[in-house]
């Protein structure tokens, strides 16, 4: 595989997503609770996030081949190759804090990269990380089969005062997390001068 590769295979993910999307704009039901369409949402949501997932662990898995010496000595790479190979195993919450923690051992920091323009407004570095984790707390609540979504503010708020994930909310999910990675594997390609 190569970070190339890599980006491909999130790509590719990133396609059950986008057909649970198409599904359910074609799907079309009466009035009251929508409960098929939200399950359509929230597996939108942990789709998108376990793509994003799976290609921070391919990338950190590349740039270590890529680091790899060309002869001996190899007792420092392969004792850092073991560590990357276990810390990649140990990583489950694809988070801010933690994504970074991963390619640091691999000598690349992403977020000084998260930044990008919505709208007329720049998303900085640490609003990036600050929505990536709140993402990951809605898949949580998701995956852990909580009642209730947690309060954060990319999901519309419900007369109750409770969280709803409509189908724009997954969307969005799958926006950030293709902006994150468009962003990151650009950075990371010229760090390691990947044409």
């Amino acid at each position: 595989m190569s970070l190339e590769a890599a980006h491909t295979k999130f790509e590719t993910a990133m396609t059950d997503p986008a057909n649970l999307v198409a599904i359910h704009k074609k799907v079309k039901t009466g009035a009251g609770k929508r409960v098929q369409e939200l399950a359509l949402n929230r597996a939108i949501v942990v789709l998108t996030v376990a793509a994003w997932q799976a290609y921070v662990q391919d990338i950190t898995r590349e740039a270590m081949d890529l680091l790899k010496p060309a002869g001996p000595p190899m007792q420092q790479w392969n004792l850092t190759n073991a560590q990357v190979t276990r810390a990649i195993q140990l990583f489950s919450t694809p988070n801010a804090e933690n994504t970074r923690d991963l390619l640091i051992f691999v000598g690349f920091d992403p977020r000084p990269f998260w930044t990008w323009k919505v709208g007329q407004e720049n998303l900085s570095s640490a609003s990036a990380c600050e929505r990536m984790n709140r993402w990951l707390q809605v898949r949580h609540a998701i995956a852990h089969g909580h009642d209730a979504l947690p309060d954060v503010p990319m999901l519309a708020k419900l007369k109750d005062g409770s969280r709803a994930l409509g189908r724009a909310n997954a969307e969005a999910c799958m926006t950030f997390f293709e902006r994150v990675v468009a962003k990151t594997d650009a950075a990371i390609r010229a760090q390691f001068v990947v044409p």
